[in-house]
């Protein structure tokens, strides 16, 4: 049992296991985590993972060296069935689709020729959002999670633009390498309801008028477009203070500057 080894290991509480007396999905869980630690670093790694030898200083030391840096280790592959290490041998970065999908794409000649050395950090225009980490201080700053979204999906996005667009940087280490189990099925029900509301409320606070070419691809084009939406709760005013706040940059600048340049 979980707290019987904590115990036995970690008898001075360095380590602290926090519990969720009822589901709160990933979003909210993480800030009990966040309200609960006492570092001035917050590192965020899933459960199915295996953190390779020396994975964490690279990020530390990028975070040094810029306290407004979000950084990630490279995601290597682990089979869900066999437990295969596949080591990820490209430079690659997060992108998205105008369906708000997740896209890894490898970085060009141009842009590796440019590191001062192949290990060289390099950037990452949107983080896959479960493996990183950043200062405590700089994710207050950013409004830390929406806890108004369910479940999971769509944090990342957030995150990523809120960092890119008010003044901070996300990067990829590629001396830092932590495996994660990519599975094949879910072990739990989650549906497009679920990650559209997420995925809405990031649209509409971050997205300007791009926003639409998100929701173009809702449901069908026959459909009003409150109905393609759903109920996303339109009580978003507290994250757009964040953006009026930091004042932010435009979604227009983030693609032409970030995910172009």
């Amino acid at each position: 049992p979980l707290d019987d080894y904590v115990s036995a290991h970690f008898p001075n509480g360095l380590v602290k296991v926090v519990r969720q007396e009822e589901r709160q999905g990933l979003m909210r869980s993480r800030m009990a985590g966040i309200r609960a630690s006492q570092a001035n670093i917050l590192v965020f790694l899933d459960s199915h993972i295996e953190a390779g030898i020396g994975w964490l200083e690279p990020m530390l030391q990028g975070i040094h060296d810029n306290p407004r840096l979000i950084t990630s280790p490279v995601i290597d592959a682990i089979n869900d069935t066999t437990f295969f290490y596949r080591f990820i041998e490209k430079d690659i970065f997060g992108l998205m689709n105008w369906r708000m999908e997740f896209e890894w794409h490898e970085l060009d000649l141009k842009d590796r020729s440019d590191k001062p050395n192949i290990w060289a950090p390099h950037e990452n225009p949107i983080m896959a959002g479960g493996l990183f980490a950043i200062r405590k201080d700089y994710f207050e700053e950013l409004g830390f999670y929406d806890e108004g979204m369910e479940i999971w999906g769509g944090e990342n996005y957030e995150l990523s633009f809120k960092a890119w667009m008010c003044g901070g940087r996300i990067e990829i280490a590629p001396c830092s390498r932590v495996g994660h189990v990519f599975r094949t099925w879910s072990p739990y029900k989650i549906g497009d309801a679920e990650i559209n509301h997420n995925l809405v409320r990031v649209a509409e606070v971050w997205m300007d008028d791009f926003k639409y070419l998100f929701y173009s691809r809702l449901g069908r084009f026959d459909e009003p477009l409150a109905q393609r939406l759903g109920d996303f709760d339109n009580n978003l005013s507290e994250r757009k203070s964040i953006r009026s706040r930091l004042k932010c940059k435009s979604f227009a600048w983030f693609l032409d500057n970030i995910v172009a340049g």
